[in-house]
Parts: structure tokens; C-alpha cells; sequence
């Protein structure tokens, strides 16, 4: 790729380099490779602090300053001058090379659980889109329980400045892990998914705060009460886990005296839908039937809303349901699911504007539920709310 080779004085004369590398802080101890550790620094200084085609520091000014050998130097430089990042010309030296124009990411993996779930499912459709769009290559890679660092890096085959890694719906800890060992080697990455207290790298996704709290003044708004919030996911999840306790933490805080959790007992192996199907009529068949059902997800709700449909129970009309998350399937619903809804496309352009973004900042982007519209919520009854 062409580059305007800068002159003298606007690179070099008006480069503080003893300044820059002053910043570089190398841990002799972390087991991390010396060579990592510093092509690491100096990425992100190509890519927020030095100019396209700026003349590069001398291999012997980086050894003097950061008391390091010539070869773990020239292994740091050789790294970034493959990814493109660096151009050794005769002449001239080691110049910067930065994208011009379009992206330099080529590649993007998304590590996701082995099970299927709908907290990530919707979003795959828009990353897919955008990858595409700027034409990254992209891979999906499933970690089992157990698995680490070593089973995730055979799948990881591109280097640090060409690719980026999506973290979404993983346990919290193996989020934690793998963002600490893919930073220190150079990786962009985003943590897709419920927020971690304290999480020290990109993250992008919704607050389940503001859903269940929307939800609940969605539904008392409308007079309901007698509200049960309905778990057939897998409750080994720490997202159905957290749902689970903000439902009972809010409706205490709103005087919601009336509502209840309903655990369907569902495992990894088991459907969401089919398990609501099966669990409905011990919900159901209660001396006092619940007037409106929070479901936990969209199968949850589809389940609920099928077993209602094939009971001869009229919805809305005798019990209002509410779901959780707003994927494609609660509009193809009859009637169709309301729903509260994380839109996937703004959460697909946060995550591809963090990767894409050359300010070395961590950023958190939290997107606001939105209401979707449908047939399943209507005001409580008075005989429904006395039954």
C-alpha cells in the first residue's frame, strides 16, 4: 500500500521518542514473553500516536533504553512488520505503515458457549453482516467446559493487528481469562453479553436492570399484579441467574407483593420452549393463576404462549405474557410476543466500532432496552385479577 514518506523534521525532529518509551512498562515476571510485551507497546503507539509513513526508532535506541537484548527487540519488530504494521525499506530504515483507507481487520472470531442460547443468537445474523461488509473472515469458536486458553489459540491462527475476538455469553470467569490473555498478546477484543463489575476490557450489551425494571412498570402499568416470571433456561447460566435475582430485587423495590418466580428446572441438554410446554400446567392449574407472565427469554414465552393456544386460553385476554430479548421468531408468533428488545444491529456496530477504533481506549457501551409492540399485553381484568 502507497504512503507519503515523511521528512526528517516531521518525524523524527519532532518525535519525543525518549518520552514515548518511557511509558513502556515491561513485567520481567508475568510469563509473558519479553518480545509480547513490547510489540504490544509499540502496536499501539503505531496505531494511536505515529503517523503513516513516519520513520521508526532504531532497533539499538529501543535496546539502550529498555535494557533489552537485540534479539528480543528484532523479534517485537518482526512481529509488527508482518501484520503490515512496519515496512523495512533500503535506505530509508523501518518506516510506519499504517491502513489506509478500509480496515485492517481481516479476521474475526467469536468464542461462544458449546449449547445454543438466545441471549447471542441474535446478534450473529448482524456481526456476520458487518464482517462482511468489510470483508473479515469469520470463525465460531465453541468452548466447552473445561477447555482454556491452549484450545481457543489453535483456532486464532492470524496475528494481533489483523483480527479482532468477540467474547459473547461465556461464564464470567473464562470471559475474565481469556480478555487478559488475548490483550497481553496483542488482540482486539469485545465482551458481548451481562455486565462484569470492573471488566478492564471493551465490553458492549444491555442492562438486565433496565429490562426487568421496564418490564415490570410495562406490566403494572397496565393494572397486573399477580405477575409470575417464568425461568426455562438453564438456570447453570450466570445471565439467567442474574435476571433471576434483579426480577425479585426490583419488584421488592416497586411493592410488588404479588409475584412470584416459577422454575421450570431446565437444563443445558433441555429446550427452553419445550420445558415452558411441559411446566405450564403446574403454573397454570394454581388456586390463584398468575394475570401476566414475564417470560425469562423468547422461548420461554413462545413455550408458554403454544401451551395457552392448544388449552383454549384466550391471550391477552384472560393472561397477558411479556418477553425477554426480542428475537426474529416473536414477531413470526400467533399472536405475536411483546417483547423488550436490545436492537442487534446497534450492538453489532458498537462491537465492530470498538474493534475498529485506533484510540487504544477501553470502552464500555451499554444499549437501552427498546419496547416492541405486539398481542399479548393487555390490562389486568377485574375477574382475572380476582381469580
Amino acid at each position: 500500500m502507497p504512503y507519503k514518506v515523511l521528512s526528517p523534521k516531521q518525524s523524527s525532529l519532532e518525535r519525543d521518542w525518549e518520552k514515548l518509551l518511557g511509558t513502556v512498562v515491561l513485567d520481567r515476571g508475568s510469563g509473558t514473553p519479553l518480545h509480547t510485551q513490547l510489540s504490544l507497546a509499540l502496536r499501539k503507539f503505531i496505531l494511536t500516536t505515529l503517523a503513516n509513513g513516519e520513520k521508526f526508532l532504531p532497533e539499538g535506541k529501543i535496546v539502550s533504553q529498555l535494557g533489552l537484548s537485540l534479539g528480543t527487540v528484532r523479534r517485537a519488530l518482526t512481529v509488527l512488520t508482518n501484520e503490515g504494521l512496519l515496512e523495512r525499506r533500503r535506505y530509508h530504515g523501518t518506516m510506519v505503515h499504517k491502513p489506509e483507507g478500509g480496515s485492517n481487520l481481516s479476521h474475526l472470531t467469536l468464542v461462544i458457549p458449546p449449547f445454543s442460547s438466545v441471549f447471542f443468537h441474535p446478534f450473529l445474523d448482524a456481526l456476520y453482516e458487518r464482517a462482511d461488509n468489510i470483508g473479515a473472515v469469520t470463525r465460531i469458536v465453541r468452548l466447552r467446559q473445561g477447555q482454556d486458553w491452549k484450545d481457543v489459540s489453535r483456532h486464532i491462527t492470524y496475528a494481533p493487528g489483523k483480527g479482532g475476538v468477540i467474547l459473547s455469553g461465556n461464564d464470567q470467569q473464562v470471559t475474565l481469562d481469556l480478555n487478559n490473555i488475548l490483550t497481553q498478546q496483542g488482540y482486539r477484543t469485545v465482551s458481548l453479553g451481562p455486565y462484569i463489575n470492573h471488566y478492564p476490557g471493551n465490553y458492549v450489551g444491555s442492562c438486565n436492570r433496565s429490562f426487568i425494571e421496564a418490564g415490570l412498570k410495562k406490566l403494572a402499568g397496565h393494572g397486573h399484579r399477580r405477575i409470575t416470571f417464568l425461568v426455562s433456561e438453564p438456570e447453570e447460566r450466570d445471565e439467567v441467574r442474574l435476571r433471576i435475582r434483579l426480577f425479585e430485587e426490583i419488584a421488592a423495590e416497586m411493592g410488588l407483593t404479588e409475584v412470584e418466580v416459577f422454575h421450570a428446572g431446565t437444563h443445558e441438554w433441555i429446550s427452553s420452549a419445550k420445558q415452558a410446554v411441559e411446566v405450564m400446567p403446574r403454573l397454570w392449574n394454581r388456586p390463584h393463576r398468575p394475570t401476566a407472565i414475564f417470560a425469562v427469554s423468547d422461548a420461554a414465552a413462545t413455550g408458554a404462549l403454544h401451551w395457552f393456544h392448544f388449552q383454549h386460553i384466550a391471550v391477552p385476554k384472560e393472561v397477558s405474557i411479556l418477553s425477554y430479548d426480542g428475537s426474529d421468531w416473536t414477531r413470526e408468533c400467533l399472536p405475536e410476543l411483546t417483547s423488550l428488545v436490545t436492537p442487534p444491529d446497534k450492538i453489532a456496530s458498537e462491537a465492530f466500532r470498538l474493534l475498529l477504533s485506533e484510540s487504544g481506549k477501553v470502552e464500555h457501551c451499554v444499549i437501552p432496552p427498546e419496547f416492541q409492540k405486539g398481542e399479548t399485553l393487555a390490562a389486568a381484568s377485574p375477574i382475572s385479577s380476582r381469580s
